[in-house]
């Protein structure tokens, strides 16, 4: 039997913003939810504006809005379920992420928003990187002589740890989880030290959630694109669940959806600069193409 256990590992990257603004991030990890003690100081005459209606937000990989992740006052929109266990108010952001995955591994950036105030403590952040366990166990009919739990593959940087009581023996293999796991099949194998022949293993298909990556845009055909001919664009990216694709115009009008777009007629208006964005629940990517227009001259005699 396999089962798949997610659990975080949060390593801490501390610094002082400066003497007024200032934020605490300690290291810590419980299971499949990431609890991560915060406390923050700031400047004394923002604190009427705290009292208000204060709000908790969370950047992932950056501090821009589009990185937001978590915002504790719209729970039901944020990509990152969970919520600030403690009162802003007291300058306490300590925060509880409920059910993380590799896709949300990351450095985080904690900013405060009350009134006037808008924050965000940039020098400060912590970095999650989410660790897939997977355990197998067997019977153990004879405890002096217990089978052997092999792993195959071993992942890089994984260890393993076995545990036995009267009757079963378990192993349990730990690594961080990344795109590159997904699809992988792993086969837990116990070998009975009596018989030195080995029982019919356990087997997993590894399953990962993971943004749009490796993400690129061609034109088709290649070359030149010529006047009055039709072309297309074709946008690929690698990602799980299914990636949705959009295609926009440097303007910002957004042209189709879909991984290819056709202009079955060309000319000098289609000039100018595609953007190809990818999104599934994880995340998005952008990538562009410059499209050119170019005329058919032909010479002749009259």
């Amino acid at each position: 039997m396999i089962k798949i256990i997610y659990t975080c590992e949060i390593t801490l990257k501390v610094a002082l913003c400066s003497d007024i603004f200032s934020i605490t991030l300690p290291e810590s990890v419980e299971s499949v939810r990431v609890f991560m003690p915060c406390t923050f100081t700031l400047n004394s005459r923002f604190d009427t504006d705290l009292q208000g209606d204060p709000k908790g937000i969370w950047h992932k990989d950056g501090t821009k809005e589009y990185h937001t992740v978590f915002d504790s006052t719209t729970p039901e929109n944020n990509k990152i379920k969970g919520k600030i266990r403690e009162d802003l108010r007291m300058k306490n952001c300590t925060t509880i992420f409920n059910s993380v995955n590799e896709a949300d591994s990351g450095r985080y950036y904690f900013k405060i928003e009350a009134g006037e105030l808008r924050y965000t403590y940039r020098t400060a952040s912590v970095s999650i990187n989410v660790r897939g366990d997977l355990f197998c166990s067997a019977v153990s009919p004879c405890p002096t002589e217990p089978p052997t739990l092999t792993w195959s593959p071993l992942p890089t940087n994984s260890s393993q740890e076995q545990n036995q009581n009267i009757r079963f023996i378990s192993s349990q293999l730990s690594f961080i989880t990344t795109y590159l796991h997904h699809k992988l099949g792993f086969i837990c194998t116990a070998t009975c030290w009596r018989t030195m022949a080995p029982k019919k293993p356990s087997a997993l298909l590894f399953y990962m959630f993971y943004a749009p990556r490796n993400m690129s845009v061609s034109v088709s055909p290649s070359g030149p694109v010529m006047w009055g001919r039709s072309m297309t664009l074709n946008c690929n990216s690698d990602g799980n669940p299914a990636v949705n694709y959009t295609w926009y115009k440097e303007n910002g009008e957004q042209m189709e959806t879909g991984p290819s777009l056709t202009i079955t007629e060309t000319n000098d208006t289609y000039s100018g600069l595609y953007y190809c964005r990818a999104q599934n629940q994880h995340g998005a990517q952008d990538s562009s193409v410059q499209l050119d227009i170019h005329c058919d001259y032909k010479v002749g005699i009259l």
